[in-house]
């Protein structure tokens, strides 16, 4: 189980390298640069430090709910199994759902303190 888990994470790790350089080649990357702030700000850096954190979140929430159909999908009528997969699926789900309010919180936040 610990083998099939890490042969599904690592091609997901090489799949995610093989399609996102090609998405980030497709633009044009003088199209849309950003300028450079004035002075470092720390606010610029706590949203980019959010925006991070949540890809990488979203990112192993997926991953966990197609580990958890998997293990739906072979649990072969055991009870057990199924109680197992379905904490495994209602769990990645609610963590996922915690991280999106928490990004809308954050959002909500810089907006209502930008505009005060």
């Amino acid at each position: 189980m610990k083998k099939l888990l890490k042969i599904i994470v690592l091609t997901c790790l090489f799949l995610g390298f093989l399609i996102f350089p090609n998405l980030i080649i497709a633009n044009d990357p003088l199209e849309d640069a950003p300028t450079m702030p004035d002075r470092f700000n720390l606010f610029t850096f706590l949203i980019g430090l959010q925006n991070w954190f949540f890809f990488v979140v979203i990112t192993l929430a997926v991953i966990f709910v197609i580990y958890g159909g998997y293990m739906f999908m072979t649990a072969q009528g055991d009870p057990q199994r199924l109680t197992n997969a379905k904490k495994q699926v209602i769990y990645a789900l609610v963590g996922a759902g915690v991280v999106l309010l928490a990004v809308a919180a954050i959002n909500f936040l810089a907006e209502f303190l930008q505009y005060s």
